[in-house]
């Protein structure tokens, strides 16, 4: 997939030598669930790298030909995006920054790509992200409508304008 981002961005694909920067791009997203149980430091460590490897386990396992991908900024690794394309749609597995690189627009920018990759597919886009977090406005902004939501996770789609 080609994407265009602000300058210095890109993404590359990822590789096995991604695994400890994908499981900190992870852990990033857990911290705010993890500060309020109070667990000790080393049993944090410990479920964010079991809950990291059954994530890297099940979409490996389920979701074979996802494109894996990690976003960089002038060198340097910033987040991750997993995308699949699913002959009726493009699911959005995945897209995470790391905390200094959110609010940038690096992520407006890579869901626009994928967004224009369905215009010209005609295929929707799903995803799935925690109720209340925070991109959820952006996917809104974005045109995402919510079709599933259980109190825990929300399940978005974006379809083409017809």
């Amino acid at each position: 997939m080609s994407v265009e981002l602000p300058v210095s961005h890109r993404l590359r694909a990822a590789t096995c030598d991604d695994l400890e920067f994908q499981s900190r791009v992870y852990a990033s997203t857990r911290q705010e669930e993890l500060a309020a149980a109070g667990f000790p430091e080393a049993m944090k460590e410990s479920f964010l790298a079991m809950q990291f490897e059954a994530q890297t386990s099940h979409y490996s396992r389920c979701y074979p030909s996802a494109e894996w991908s990690i976003i960089e900024c002038e060198g340097e690794g910033v987040g991750r995006l997993i995308l699949d394309r699913a002959l009726d749609h493009l699911h959005i597995m995945d897209i995470t920054l790391l905390p200094g690189f959110r609010g940038r627009g690096i992520g407006t920018a890579l869901l626009l790509q994928v967004l224009a990759e369905a215009t010209a597919k005609q295929l929707p886009v799903r995803l799935f992200a925690f109720t209340g977090e925070r991109a959820m406005g952006l996917y809104r902004r974005l045109g995402f409508e919510i079709i599933k939501a259980d109190g825990v996770h929300t399940e978005l789609v974006w379809r083409v304008a017809t």
